[in-house]
């Protein structure tokens, strides 16, 4: 899949409550008793640096994640326009049936759209003036006939808010069987090549977290989520 989006910046306002699999699935398939615990902390950072890499090699959120996207203004495609007389100087009109193209599929909802204008005020974009698409990937946020959004000056960067939730559901029966499934095919290649699969730690915040390139993740489970990939332009 395809899409251009717009410029636009990311911040996780609300993680995911729980991960896509239980620890017993994975102890089950790992072959591992469910009473020996020895490992359960390993298992859970593990399957959770996975998560992670599966969710950015796909660029999708797989359990419900709520997500602040920052935008510098609304879109608007410029339409050229000519008065008739060639005298006069070209200006332009804009053409505000363009839509807001959400990453991070699939889409659930989207809780508020924010106007943060020149002056330090903000104005909430009514609901009922905007359709929101969560059946296209990637969602798809659009105004009404009728409707304009805000047309006020706006700050000069940040200019527009939108929080929204992404992901198949709250639970981990609600992702695809197939994501699932190469989870787990990724966690089997993990312990069958310790070397070939070493977590690469980055800094966040006070913390690290491990996370693993594609590649690291086995050939069987990026085939499976070859087809759930969101190709960005």
């Amino acid at each position: 899949m395809t899409h251009e989006l717009q410029r636009h910046s990311l911040q996780l306002t609300t993680a995911a409550a729980v991960l896509p699999l239980s620890l017993n699935e994975v102890k089950s398939h790992l072959g591992l008793p469910d009473s020996d615990e020895s490992k359960d902390p390993d298992l859970i950072a593990r399957l959770r640096a996975v998560t992670i890499s599966c969710e950015r090699y796909t660029r999708r959120s797989f359990i419900d994640t709520t997500f602040t996207m920052f935008m510098d203004h609304f879109p608007g495609k410029k339409l050229p326009w000519w008065s008739g007389v060639r005298q006069m100087a070209n200006t332009e009109l804009t053409d505000l049936t363009e839509p807001i193209f959400v990453p991070r599929p699939p889409l659930s909802s989207v809780t508020s759209i924010k106007a943060q204008n020149e002056d330090g005020t903000t104005t909430t974009v009514t609901a009922s003036d905007y359709i929101v698409d969560t059946a296209r990937e990637p969602g798809r946020i659009a105004l009404k006939a009728t409707k304009t959004w805000p047309s006020g000056p706006l700050q000069t960067i940040n200019g527009v808010e939108i929080l929204f939730v992404a992901g198949y559901g709250p639970v981990g029966s609600d992702v695809p069987e197939a994501i699932r499934h190469a989870l787990l095919l990724s966690l089997s290649y993990l312990r069958d090549n310790p070397s070939g699969g070493a977590a690469k730690f980055e800094k966040t915040g006070e913390s690290s977290i491990a996370r693993f390139s594609p590649e690291q993740l086995g050939a069987p489970a990026m085939n499976l989520l070859q087809t759930f990939k969101i190709w960005k332009i």
